[in-house]
């Protein structure tokens, strides 16, 4: 490529060339010009030669193997306009061109792309990336274009713009002359923000009523990509169920009926359709023996689950995965006076039709934990340990009872095993061998999941360990990560920006539950401590992060009755925890055992669930705040 030291600054002329005005430089160039290209409206340009030649391959070629353009000393360049061949010309020449617009950035990436030139097209694209040049009216050209060559970073810009403006860009001009497929693929997204789930089918009738003749054949189509599960009933009588387009489709008033139908009455695969994400809101539910409470950190809003689970949730296991919410808890059969069997049971709450189910669970090896991963799989760690020994195998008994290590046994394997929803089953996809080791905080993050500290049960004693290893579940291998700073078992995780935070678990310096914290960064393979707990939380307790911030909750009192009665909160913008969120629940018992267990987890509901919650409270439910303060349950 020519740059100025060679050639001189392009003038770039003012008014449009007229048909024989040559392009020239400041300095005539040592040959007369021996080429001239043709742009749009029959504009010319005169150029040289070897300097095209020099800087792209493609007028190399064309020029330099007696082609027809070699021979006439013209290029045809058509498609492109005047404006982008001077500043292409000038870039040429110089080495450098100055871009200041969208349009322009555009217009040079594809020339670039097309001519070879890739030094100018890293120029327009760092202009593409580095500008805030997104509005409503470019946006969907720009998607178009990033996705036709491949600009990753463009596309993924241009793909949030869209979310985030979804409504307003649906009534522009760019989007009513999409095709029916690219519609489809807007509106089939769970990522655009409407304001409700009647916007989407008013995008849909702006788009067919655009061109009514040729576009209502694809109405039925779009249709079923309407959530009606969400839509108000005003709304589905008063607007859905009233348009002409729905009236001439039994298919789609097929549709509307079915949603219309009391809850009882409806198929299963309707409620697997999930909401919006902007028409969802962030909960964190919590289990306390036979309540489970859902708290709104957006309104600070406690309420009791409807319709609470009459069972007693004992070494209750909870989860949230796929906007369902799951317990696997132990049940109790009293056989006589002297006589119990323990059972696992699997309970499914599901929050739009307000009702539990429950579900066979039929894994025979003892369950330690129940995870989630990317909110969309649900994992188990199990062991072969015996449920008789209470979580300790009768491996785990004869050690603590003193056995030599050389005595004969087994090995205690441990198993990971996912859920599958559409067959209620659990398959196994991974086992391996953690010996004597209890209380284990498992976090997950992309396709890692976290083994973090725990005890080994040693003879007479626990011992709290600092080790920390992780599985693949893409490649199914096992990887040793750097160990946290501070030994802890039954320590709680979770995933927060982009980061793994542990938080308190017994230490080796006594039966206390440590304040610190720790955060696991992957790219460096460190982990830091970090701002500690305000209060020291209870045993077992939980971690959950909901719009990016920690929460601390549950627990089980230790022998002395102690437990917080607030949420523990962390800032990460001031690494700093708060605790200013009442607990609405509590139980005394007896000083010599343990006093209330809970558990905790996060999901994302419908907001219209929430005002259902309101409206349909009982009495009972309604005061239960105020009751609660001052009575204990």
């Amino acid at each position: 490529m020519a740059t100025s030291s060679n050639y001189s600054e392009v003038l770039m002329c003012q008014q449009p060339l007229k048909q024989d005005e040559a392009f020239t430089t400041m300095e005539s160039h040592r040959e007369p010009s021996d080429i001239t290209v043709v742009v749009q409206n029959g504009i010319k340009f005169r150029a040289h030669q070897d300097v095209l030649s020099e800087a792209s391959p493609f007028f190399e070629k064309l020029l330099n193997s007696g082609m027809k353009e070699s021979r006439e000393g013209l290029i045809r360049l058509e498609t492109y306009t005047e404006a982008t061949m001077k500043a292409l010309l000038q870039f040429i020449y110089t080495g450098n061109v100055h871009i200041c617009d969208l349009e322009t950035a555009i217009d040079l990436f594809t020339i670039s792309d097309y001519l070879l030139l890739p030094n100018l097209k890293s120029l327009a694209e760092n202009f593409l990336l580095s500008a805030e040049i997104l509005s409503t009216f470019n946006c969907i050209s720009t998607y178009y274009f990033a996705e036709k060559y491949k600009v990753g970073e463009l596309l993924s810009k241009a793909e949030t713009f869209i979310y985030a403006n979804f409504v307003t860009i649906a009534k522009s001009q760019d989007f009513l002359k999409l095709s029916n497929k690219e519609v489809e693929m807007w509106i089939s997204k769970d990522e655009i923000s409407v304001d409700d789930e009647e916007d989407v089918f008013q995008i849909i009738l702006a788009w067919v009523y655009y061109d009514t003749a040729e576009r209502k054949k694809y109405f039925a189509n779009l249709f079923r990509h309407v959530r009606l599960l969400y839509v108000s009933r005003d709304s589905l009588y008063g607007e859905v169920m009233t348009n002409e387009l729905v009236l001439c489709s039994e298919g789609c008033l097929e549709l509307v009926k079915r949603v219309l139908k009391p809850f009882p009455c409806r198929n299963n695969d309707e409620f697997s359709v999930r909401p919006r994400r902007s028409l969802e809101v962030p909960v964190i539910v919590v289990s306390a023996e036979m309540f489970v409470l859902c708290y709104f950190p957006r309104e600070n809003k406690w309420c009791e689950l409807a319709n609470n689970v009459s069972t007693h949730l004992r070494e209750c296991e909870m989860a949230s995965c796929g906007g369902q919410l799951y317990f696997l808890h132990l049940i109790d059969f009293v056989i006589d006076s002297t006589i119990s069997i323990y059972e696992m049971s699997m309970l499914r709450y599901d929050s739009i039709a307000n009702s539990w189910k429950a579900m066979p669970y039929k894994e025979e090896r003892y369950l330690k934990q129940i995870f989630v991963r990317n909110d969309t799989e649900m994992y188990a760690l199990v062991t072969d340990a015996c449920r008789e020994c209470e979580n300790r195998s009768c491996i785990c008994c004869r050690a603590i009872r003193g056995e030599p290590p050389n005595s004969t046994r087994k090995k205690l394997m441990s198993y990971i095993t996912k859920y599958i929803p559409e067959s209620n089953s659990w398959t196994e996809i991974a086992s391996f061998d953690f010996g004597l080791r209890e209380g284990i905080c498992i976090v997950t993050k992309g396709n890692f999941i976290y083994f973090i500290g725990g005890g080994a049960l040693m003879q007479r004693m626990d011992r709290s360990l600092r080790d920390t290893e992780r599985y693949d579940i893409s490649t199914n291998a096992w990887d040793k990560v750097a160990d946290i700073q501070e030994d802890r078992m039954f320590a709680c995780g979770a995933t927060c920006h982009d980061r793994i935070f542990v938080v308190g678990g017994i230490n080796r310096q006594g039966a206390s539950v440590t304040k610190t914290c720790e955060v696991y960064n992957e790219h460096t393979n460190e982990w830091h401590f970090m701002a500690s707990l305000i209060s020291r939380p209870a045993m077992l307790s939980s971690m959950v992060c909901v719009d990016d911030k920690l929460y601390i909750v549950g627990g089980c009192c230790d022998l002395e009755g102690n437990q917080t009665g607030k949420l523990q909160c962390y800032d990460p913008e001031k690494n700093e925890w708060r605790e200013d969120i009442e607990i609405p629940v509590g139980r005394k018992g007896s000083k010599n055992s343990l006093k209330y267990y809970s558990n905790a987890c996060s999901m994302r509901i419908f907001r219209g669930f929430v005002d259902n919650l309101d409206k349909s409270s009982s009495k009972r439910r309604r005061s239960m705040c105020e009751r609660l303060k001052c009575q204990i349950l």
